[in-house]
């Protein structure tokens, strides 16, 4: 994989579709970095399971073959072990509803890797009544760590998806007794971390920023924008383009979500839903507006044939509608020509 083309949006699609345990596995090489590859243990850990018939190989111990969920891991093969029917150890797998060592939950999560029980008390709460504390040891990446002393930029990083609390359950790395490492969960700031560039990009070492500003998105680029017509919305009639029917959304705090293959081109089919009329449009974006998540403050206006993606919006009570195609388009089609009509109404009335 070239380094220059990891962006901190793949980073956490393949964080998010790995499930399993991967000891040792080479690391790729950060910018910066010498060409020598560190060894790392990496630990994905899902704490509400796996879906066992797409994720546990078949054939023997050693000669296998991947499971649904785990094919990206097919380079790493020779090196992959699947440890199958662990249980916890009795001190982690005694408890009882209603007494103050954790739950089953508890316990599993604050004992995965330091192989302890959780510490007696009522700090945490659980189902049933039953309480806990933190967790009672250095967890094994952390030992790894003081035991290895690796010369690398993070000796260690713990990363989440939906970590939701502070709880006991929502920690798996313990620095010591009572001492549990939070994961970083917003995904601006990891990427800030592994690239070494915390302050937004003003850091003095060229090749970095050179690096941030290849990684920040066109939205990241246009937040000022988009604040701007936060503060225009219901004040001014407005009709949005393309990147201005993104804005425009995210402005009404929309989600927008990354197409498979995006939209280019001419001869693009949309059906207006309001007239049931097909037009033909002409496109270039990557991404779509995801209209439901505005409910009760927009509806879509416009359907695109192909996928089933909204190609429009409409806000009625602050005065704005948008397109995501290109009805100005010089060299055709013309038929979405109707919406500047629309827009010119908007401002007289």
């Amino acid at each position: 994989m070239n380094p220059l083309r990891f962006t901190r949006r793949n980073l956490l699609r393949g964080g998010l579709a790995a499930t399993a345990t991967i000891p040792l596995l080479d690391a790729r090489m950060a910018a910066g970095q010498t060409a020598t590859y560190p060894t790392r243990l990496v630990v994905f850990a899902t704490p509400n399971g796996t879906r066992n018939s797409l994720f546990w190989p078949t054939g023997t111990e050693t000669n296998f073959t991947l499971n649904t969920f785990t094919p990206d891991l097919a380079p790493f093969k020779s090196k992959l072990t699947f440890l199958k029917g662990i249980k916890l150890n009795p001190a982690l797998q005694n408890g009882m509803l209603g007494g103050t060592v954790g739950s089953e939950h508890a316990r599993g999560t604050g004992g995965m890797l330091t192989g302890r029980p959780l510490k007696s008390g009522t700090q945490f709460k659980s189902f049933g009544n039953t309480t806990s504390g933190w967790g009672s040891g250095q967890s094994l990446d952390q030992y790894l760590v003081g035991k290895l002393q690796p010369n690398t930029t993070f000796p260690s990083l713990q990363v989440g998806v939906h970590v939701r609390d502070t709880e006991v359950r929502a920690r798996i790395s313990y620095a010591g007794a009572d001492m549990p490492i939070p994961p970083r969960e917003d995904p601006k700031d990891v990427f800030s971390v592994l690239f070494g560039m915390s302050s937004g990009g003003t850091g003095t070492d060229p090749a970095l920023a050179r690096l941030w500003a290849q990684r920040k998105s066109v939205f990241d680029a246009n937040n000022a924008e988009t604040e701007r017509i936060k503060g225009l919305v219901g004040k001014k009639p407005m009709f949005g383009i393309c990147l201005g029917h993104q804005l425009l959304a995210l402005a009404l705090g929309a989600r927008t979500f990354k197409l498979k293959f995006g939209h280019r081109g001419l001869n693009q089919p949309v059906k207006d839903l309001t007239t049931g009329r097909v037009e033909i449009t002409t496109q270039n974006h990557g991404f779509a507006v995801d209209v439901p998540s505005i409910a009760g403050i927009a509806k879509s206006t416009h359907l695109h044939l192909n996928d089933g993606t909204s190609e429009g919006l409409e806000a009625p009570d602050a005065r704005a509608f948008s397109v995501q195609y290109h009805p100005e388009a010089a060299a055709g089609p013309h038929d979405a020509l109707y919406l500047f009509d629309r827009f010119v109404r908007s401002m007289q009335a």
